[in-house]
């Protein structure tokens, strides 16, 4: 694809040079006596890195291989390694380090901007540990992973994309090729084999590269703020939403509210939005239309699990007001045979790893 944008001509010589002192050992990569998974992608965002990095715990998990996640933390406000806590601001760990570890709390969650320094600081503190996975660790080359896994959108593939501004990658599409595993995610739950073979056509994986397909599978909803007993209920069981969010791509999420709920507005942010109370009052002044101009008198407002850790801080506002916002959480599912095939991999990867 032709790079019609100046800058984005720029920036791929840049990161191209980048790239190719790290290939020729001028700048130099760690390596370590453990598996290192990184999940990442060529993209800014939007490609479900988080909800695979859930996945991939809970896959270890079950296999008794005891799993930290390492990330840079990004939008906290704090420096150096930090261990995440369920009560941790999330000026300190970033709201998808504190978003893991309440849904994870007894597996090891850090944050540093300096993953080299801190993958022995997590060995030390955590002895048990078998696998440590690298969150949006493709472009940040100072540590060597022991398995690289590049996540691609469904709705926007990194070899029909371009480079930043005038497209979303952060490096060529041709830099694929580091990858050792490609996963195809937000695919329809009822994806064809056609476009399976479609997309493996596009992106042409190399003999070396694993490719996977997965869609992001919503859950029922639960309130922010829940009292013991409270069930759980199907966003179907609401006629009127106004859906508020910050991440980096709504778009599905939109789609799959607007398959359920009859009538449903939209609030988006940009992502990793921090809320403040002008925010919520826009929030409260968008509800309270909305039960003016609706024949349901009980609209809810419905937002992500990433965001609610950010809404979380502003508690006593939200329940002053009586704003009844509820979480939809994701889970990741692999198509077809792809489930098996995946777990095995990786589970294999570690073992064969650790044997060696």
């Amino acid at each position: 694809m032709p790079l019609r944008h100046p800058i984005s001509a720029a920036y791929k010589w840049v990161t191209h040079l980048r790239n190719k002192l790290y290939d020729r050992s001028v700048f130099k990569s760690a390596s370590f006596t453990i598996p290192l998974i990184s999940v990442g992608n060529l993209a800014v965002g939007g490609t479900g890195k988080t909800p695979h990095i859930a996945y991939l715990i809970e896959l270890l998990k079950k296999n008794d291989i005891a799993a930290a996640s390492l990330s840079r933390g990004y939008g906290r406000r704090s420096k150096g390694l930090h261990f995440a806590e369920t009560d941790s601001p999330i000026s300190r760990i970033g709201d998808e380090a504190k978003q893991l570890k309440l849904r994870f709390p007894d597996t090891v969650i850090a944050v540093a901007e300096n993953r080299a320094m801190a993958v022995p600081f997590i060995l030390a503190e955590h002895p048990e540990t078998q696998a440590i996975l690298l969150d949006d660790a493709y472009q940040h080359r100072s540590v060597k992973p022991s398995l690289n896994i590049l996540l691609t959108a469904f709705h926007r593939p990194f070899p029909k994309d371009q480079l930043l501004p005038a497209g979303r990658l952060r490096e060529a599409a041709e830099n694929y090729k580091r990858a050792d595993v490609i996963i195809v995610t937000k695919c329809p739950e009822q994806m064809s084999n056609t476009q399976m073979d479609e997309l493996r056509d596009l992106i042409q994986p190399l003999a070396h590269q694993r490719l996977f397909f997965s869609s992001l599978i919503y859950q029922k909803m639960y309130p922010l703020f829940s009292k013991d007993g409270y069930e759980n209920k199907a966003v179907s069981s609401f006629s009127s939403s106004l859906l508020v969010c910050g991440i980096a791509d709504p778009i599905p999420l939109e789609q799959h509210l607007s398959g359920q709920i009859s009538h449903l507005n939209t609030l988006f942010f940009k992502d990793h939005h921090r809320f403040n109370t002008s925010d919520l009052s826009h929030i409260k002044q968008k509800w309270e239309a909305m039960r003016n101009e609706t024949t349901d008198a009980h609209p809810i407002i419905i937002t992500t699990e990433k965001d609610a850790v950010r809404l979380e801080e502003h508690k006593s506002w939200i329940q002053e007001h009586k704003l009844p916002i509820w979480v939809l959480a994701v889970q990741v599912q692999f198509l077809s045979k792809n489930s098996s095939s995946f777990d095995q991999h990786m589970i294999e990867h570690i073992q064969t790893f650790e044997s060696e």
